[in-house]
């Protein structure tokens, strides 16, 4: 059984170069942007990425698609945007 932490990783696009390369752009974001979502050192990084020669996590393409508006099926939204369905 899979633990509900994980599931926003389940259903992404596959990360390809050419995938990736098109969030980033749907994104209007610079390889140099797009690389602070995902912990990476700088654009150069991020261009590996979509050159094929480095891979991306998947918790770090779920995280880019989250903070992009991208992600399949969940978005983020502030705390103070969400009703209180707690009690």
């Amino acid at each position: 059984m899979t633990p509900d932490i994980l599931t926003p990783l389940s259903g992404l696009p596959e990360a390809t170069p050419e995938s990736i390369l098109a969030a980033r752009t749907a994104a209007g974001l610079s390889q140099a942007a797009a690389s602070k979502f995902c912990w990476m050192a700088d654009a150069r990084s991020w261009w590996r990425v979509e050159a094929g020669k480095r891979a991306i996590s998947p918790a770090a393409w779920a995280v880019f698609l989250l903070a992009t508006g991208q992600h399949p099926t969940y978005k983020l939204v502030r705390k103070d945007q969400i009703a209180d369905n707690c009690g």
